[in-house]
């Protein structure tokens, strides 16, 4: 599955600007319910630091994005019951996300918290190595080749539930759980290479997938949004184990 972030995305960029325990003096500190002062401040990070990061708040430059892998497994029963496989893959379009509601962290019982983002990208692009083997809808693809994957006008929604947790004496936030949806209005398809080169093949493959994006990526887009789910998670604990809950944010 993933090795690296598949869009390290702007929900690792709000998780590390609510997590660091010196918050850098350029930035607003925000109050953990404060969604306007969230919001503004995320909007900042993207915009001023997706090229080189930012080293005091444990960002990584972003846009571009480097993905070591990323594999869709054959499930059984699928329309598209394909196995494609990346590597070494770009993303790029992460830093021109807009956002458009950002809700600060919500108390959802004792020690529990939701927090909930919604934004959306004019296009995000990837590409990069790929290999297939499968069959989508009812015609055979196997390939190996470069790919190009355009994802446009892409509305974004996640949430994310969380939890307090005791140690040493002082209480930190883990996340327990990440869930995400990404819903684009078109997706274009291009994969060098399918066929043993076989021109003809080729293009009409590519031509049937870009037809048929939404019932390819309805198919593809569990996978997907799981794979990133875990990742994020994974990145979100390891920043907030680093950081008492009353180092990251204001008082209320």
């Amino acid at each position: 599955m993933f090795r690296r972030d598949f869009i390290s995305i702007f929900l690792v960029i709000l998780l590390s600007v609510l997590s660091a325990a010196e918050f850098p003096s350029d930035l607003k500190k925000c109050k953990s319910d404060d969604s306007d002062c969230h919001k503004e401040v995320l909007q900042e990070v993207i915009d001023k630091f997706h090229k080189k990061g930012h080293r005091s708040l444990n960002l990584i430059a972003f846009d571009p994005l480097e993905v070591k892998s990323l594999v869709l497994p054959k499930v059984a029963g699928s329309p598209v019951n394909i196995e494609l496989k990346f590597v070494d893959i770009v993303l790029t379009g992460i830093s021109k996300v807009k956002l458009h509601k950002l809700s600060g962290l919500k108390e959802d019982g004792k020690n529990k918290y939701i927090y909930e983002v919604e934004a959306s990208f004019p296009k995000i692009e990837l590409n990069g190595p790929y290999s297939v083997n499968g069959q989508v809808l009812v015609l055979p693809i196997t390939g190996k080749g470069n790919s190009k994957i355009i994802f446009e006008n892409v509305a974004a929604k996640i949430k994310g539930k969380c939890s307090l947790v005791e140690r040493d004496g002082k209480m930190y936030l883990n996340v327990d759980k990440i869930h995400i949806d990404l819903e684009p209005k078109s997706t274009h398809f291009d994969f060098a290479n399918l066929f043993n080169g076989d021109k003809a093949l080729g293009e009409n493959m590519n031509k049937f997938l870009n037809e048929n994006w939404v019932e390819v990526y309805k198919e593809l887009k569990p996978v997907i949004s799981e794979a990133i789910g875990k990742i994020l998670l994974t990145i979100a604990n390891g920043v907030y184990s680093k950081h008492a809950y009353a180092d990251i944010f204001l008082p209320a």
